[in-house]
């Protein structure tokens, strides 16, 4: 992770606020935390290369490639900017936009997003 994120470019992290890893069963977050690639997983799936400010993510919807290598799709809503793994299957909600960085811009976001097929139960 360190050398994706002092690497050059910038990035935009949508980054899982406390709550929402206090939202997963104890035992599953436990061994999150305890190993450590799955962690990095996890992040990786939150991770996506270039700039993208709240203004250009309110504007229409788009799909991302992660770090992971799958996609996340973000679509605006009256209600704010959405989140998920599918366009119509939006699992998390931003809210709190345009944390600046030294290298890019965070976007809290209420929910976990997992890649498809992830074990994390396993």
């Amino acid at each position: 992770m360190q050398r994706i994120l002092d690497g050059d470019g910038d990035f935009t992290f949508f980054a899982p606020s406390n709550a929402a890893f206090e939202r997963i069963p104890r035992h599953v977050r436990n061994r999150l935390f305890r190993k450590r690639q799955l962690l990095t997983r996890v992040i990786r799936f939150h991770l996506i290369s270039g700039f993208s400010c709240s203004d250009k993510l309110q504007q229409r919807s788009y799909r991302h490639r992660t770090h992971l290598g799958g996609s996340v799709f973000t679509c605006p809503k009256k209600r704010g900017i959405f989140l998920g793994r599918k366009r119509k299957r939006l699992r998390a909600k931003v809210t709190e936009s345009d944390i600046e960085a030294s290298n890019g811009v965070i976007h809290a976001i209420n929910n976990l997003l997992l890649p498809r097929k992830f074990k994390l139960l396993h």
